[in-house]
């Protein structure tokens, strides 16, 4: 199982290098090299905004929610497994 799930990670990491080469390079890396001169930290109104939105639905959502059960073991499971495959495309991909 963990061989097919490394071969899907590698063929993804593929896909990705291939779409970053047909995308327009030269813009990427110019538009690059000016924020690396730059001392932007990188946060803006978009991060800004991610952040008021995650807050929010911290606040609001179990508000929503009627009374629950403690999840069950293949549940608690699958937060620390999808963690787990981003972990790995992320960094298969920043190769």
């Amino acid at each position: 199982m963990f061989d097919y799930l490394y071969k899907l990670l590698v063929k993804l990491r593929r896909l990705t290098q291939s779409l970053q080469h047909r995308s327009n390079s030269n813009f990427e890396e110019k538009k690059y090299r000016e924020m690396a001169n730059s001392n932007e930290c990188g946060i803006g109104p978009g991060s800004v905004l991610a952040i008021v939105v995650v807050a929010m639905m911290l606040l609001f959502v179990p508000l929503m929610m009627g009374p629950v059960a403690p999840p069950t073991p293949p549940l608690i499971l699958l937060f620390p497994t999808v963690l787990l495959f981003v972990f790995l495309y992320l960094h298969f991909s920043s190769k």
